[in-house]
């Protein structure tokens, strides 16, 4: 919207013979009726327009009056226009092409990670790796990895306590939300609307708080 798609996203020897291209293929397209509505292929703000913009939908109406490239006197202006506005863009853009070309690779099997010794892990982080420790909460908090993440609520661990640590907390977590409107309401129209923010931030931190503490002394449940 109020622009058009980017056209050096092929290489820079390409830019301006797509965007001459580009220009014939507007100027087709403003010869539609003016309320021909237009669903852009890309989401507002896509790196893969020229000017990233906020809007979602058009008409070929609203874009004669609104679109800048749309009202270029001739190709030449056009093209100028379209190429200083082309930004900054992500750098595998520029693979993307050559990697849809080539499609992807037919994997026969599983492929299998190589396995590091305690040194190579260690040596990670300062090359730019991540270490992701996949653990349960209670085994990351006994030890790990000095600047490891931790997988919220790890897959690997026992289904039992998975679904019993989900349940407990959309339990806590519907209660809350149900006492706290109610608490709110009846705050809020003895005491005003201070004395409501207060307490609910009160009963949050205090609901969080028990929920933690629950998780704690039930370490048999993972």
């Amino acid at each position: 919207m109020n622009s058009a798609a980017r056209t050096d996203l092929l290489g820079a020897h390409r830019t301006e013979a797509l965007a001459r291209a580009q220009y014939r293929s507007l100027r087709s397209l403003a010869e539609l009726p003016d309320h021909t509505a237009l669903w852009p292929t890309h989401g507002a703000g896509s790196f893969c327009s020229a000017v990233q913009g906020d809007e979602r939908t058009s008409t070929i109406g609203a874009q004669k009056q609104s679109n800048p490239l749309l009202a270029a006197p001739d190709e030449d202006t056009f093209v100028r226009q379209l190429v200083a506005g082309l930004g900054a863009y992500p750098g595998y853009f520029d693979r993307l092409a050559e990697a849809n070309r080539r499609g992807s690779a037919v994997l026969t099997s599983a492929p299998l990670l190589p396995a590091l010794d305690a040194g190579q892990v260690k040596a990670l982080p300062a090359s730019g790796g991540q270490v992701v420790d996949v653990r349960t909460a209670a085994d990351y908090a006994a030890g790990h990895i000095p600047g490891a993440l931790i997988a919220s609520v790890s897959d690997h661990a026992h289904p039992a306590w998975h679904a019993n640590a989900l349940g407990t907390y959309r339990f806590w977590r519907d209660i809350g939300y149900a006492a706290g409107a109610l608490v709110a309401g009846i705050l809020a129209d003895a005491f005003g609307l201070n004395a409501t923010v207060i307490a609910a931030a009160v009963l949050t931190a205090g609901s969080g708080l028990l929920v933690a503490r629950w998780i704690t002394e039930h370490p048999t449940h993972r």
